[in-house]
């Protein structure tokens, strides 16, 4: 079983998403905001964690810093997922992260449990 966060600014993706994961097994966690997603990450550590690149706030990069920062102090190796309608590589290059997989919407449920064992099964 793999603890995953899921950041998604529309609430009925978290809601499938989570219960696909769950169903598999998995414990899934929702942010659909970047200060709540930051919040989860500095109080639990995650196996990975699904993020959507753009949110209704902006882009996702908030989040992307605080991962490779010092003051994420338990989860600085943590495996990203990026999902989105819209896939911009250069948004990877842009913010200088590894990616250990991305899903386009629209993804169907079984592709993304079998990206969830794949990455994050501990």
């Amino acid at each position: 079983m793999a603890n995953i966060l899921i950041v998604d600014d529309t609430i009925d993706i978290l809601e499938l998403v989570k219960e696909a994961l769950e169903e598999g097994g998995h414990r899934a966690l929702l942010a659909d905001r970047a200060d709540d997603c930051i919040e989860l990450l500095k109080q639990e550590k995650f196996d990975g964690i699904f993020l959507d690149i753009f949110l209704e706030e902006g882009p996702s990069t908030p989040i992307l810093q605080f991962i490779k920062s010092d003051e994420n102090q338990l989860n600085p190796n943590l495996p990203i997922v990026l999902i989105s309608g819209k896939v911009d590589e250069n948004f990877v290059e842009r913010n200088k992260i590894k990616v250990a997989g991305i899903l386009t919407k629209p993804f169907n449920m079984d592709e993304l449990l079998s990206t969830a064992n794949k990455i994050f099964y501990i």
